[in-house]
């Protein structure tokens, strides 16, 4: 797959609609390349049974502590202790869901690297050569990365709460400025198996979100919804990796070049 052409005089114009356009690119590059499925598929069936197991793990002991609070029930009681059950499954989906999502990427971390370097190697017809890391280092790079990223995500709630004090029109503020910063920590999260693979300090990963604002945003705006929706982000998770890379390869990585 070629580099997107972008016109210089419209590259700001358009530099979102390109970056949403790559999780539909990634699709067909995935569709493609066949041999780039079992770096999919291993991920999804991880997630899935380790999903299994925390929602089943707690599911059964829950029941009996609800059967154990209500074995004196009788009448309007036994109907509150059904919809007990009820909610207390939806809830804990729902919350087995979301830890997935947060411990989904490191969970698939080492099929999503080789992923994104056989994708690197497809587009840049290049042989990819890993750095040589050593562990104690390696460790404070990946810790400074967790805490810069929590960081910029605490600075940004602060900034943003106060918005909502305005009436009428500051929640909608609010929730739109919550929603933009998530698409940008999202699509670096995404682009991070193509940087990690560079060693890069999390300031020098910010930096990427510096000079493509626009491009990232547009990035985010359709991975966010896409990696955070319950079940299917067993499957767009890694599409949204794969994404990542491939707008990584196409479009920064050239320029990267051009300035060495």
């Amino acid at each position: 797959m070629r580099r997107v052409p972008v016109p210089s005089d419209m590259q700001t114009l358009l530099s979102p609609f390109v970056g949403s356009s790559y999780p539909f690119r990634a699709i067909a590059l995935l569709w493609k390349h066949p041999r780039l499925w079992p770096y999919l598929v291993w991920p999804i069936v991880v997630n899935i049974l380790v999903f299994a197991v925390l929602t089943f793990g707690l599911f059964f002991p829950g029941l009996q502590a609800i059967d154990h609070l209500f074995s004196q029930a009788q009448g309007w009681l036994l109907a509150l202790e059904q919809l007990l059950r009820i909610l207390f499954f939806l809830l804990l989906f729902f919350l087995n869901s979301l830890l997935l999502i947060t411990i989904g990427i490191s969970l698939g971390a080492p099929w999503y690297g080789t992923l994104s370097r056989v994708i690197e190697e497809i587009v840049t017809q290049k042989v990819v050569t890993e750095i040589p890391t050593k562990f104690w280092p390696e460790l404070r790079r990946a810790l400074g990365c967790a805490v810069g990223r929590l960081g910029i995500a605490l600075i940004a709630l602060v900034a943003i709460l106060p918005l909502n004090l305005v009436p009428v029109i500051g929640p909608v503020l609010a929730t739109v400025g919550n929603f933009l910063v998530g698409a940008l920590l999202v699509s670096l999260d995404f682009l991070d198996a193509a940087l990690d693979r560079r060693l890069l300090t999390f300031t020098q990963k910010l930096d990427y979100l510096k000079r493509y604002p626009a491009l990232c945003a547009g990035f985010g705006v359709v991975s966010l919804p896409l990696s955070s929706i319950p079940l299917l982000n067993f499957i767009t998770i890694p599409i949204c990796v794969a994404a990542g890379t491939l707008l990584y390869c196409e479009v920064i990585l050239p320029e990267d070049l051009q300035k060495q």
